[in-house]
């Protein structure tokens, strides 16, 4: 429920013309935009696919509240060497971190790490794409899910 208002405030947020250096993350920003950044995006198609991930995650693999704040804490508290002097706004590094989050929880591992970094690497071609706040979310969110797997051994390995 709490995703799908979530979604329901990023679409309703998309409408709002905020100044990007108001609630933007940048070298320099205020501790508001660090906070502000994931609800904020540029356009409606911005706002609706990173619903479309943040749903797709959250039913798929049952995403707890939890799991779901931390991802937003992976993305609101960017080391401050990988930030541009361009403001980002978007959801993005929440939807990196949340796939991130559940590496260990899909059958085909490498394949479905290979896909989110071709991911990563197409948002290169787009020079409004914060691909190293991307890259830092979605490997901080593999290191949660890997401090957070669950361990199967001899007497309880499951097939799942």
């Amino acid at each position: 429920m709490m995703s799908l208002i979530l979604c329901a405030l990023f679409i309703i947020l998309c409408f709002v013309k905020a100044n990007p250096y108001c609630v933007g993350i940048y070298k320099g920003c205020s501790w508001i935009g660090n906070f502000a950044y994931p609800f904020f995006h540029g356009n409606i198609l911005h706002a609706m696919c990173n619903s479309w991930a943040v749903l797709s995650v959250v039913f798929v693999f049952n995403v707890s509240l939890r799991r779901l704040i931390l991802c937003y804490l992976i993305a609101v508290f960017c080391p401050p060497f990988i930030l541009s002097d361009i403001p980002a706004i978007g959801a993005s590094g929440m939807c990196y971190a949340l796939f991130g989050s559940v590496v260990f929880l899909v059958r085909r591992k490498v394949y479905f790490v290979c896909y989110f970094l071709c991911f990563i690497a197409l948002g290169i071609a787009f020079r409004n794409a914060a691909v190293l706040i991307h890259l830092y979310c979605f490997s901080a969110g593999i290191l949660f899910g890997l401090l957070n797997a669950p361990i199967y051994g001899k007497d309880n390995h499951t097939d799942n």
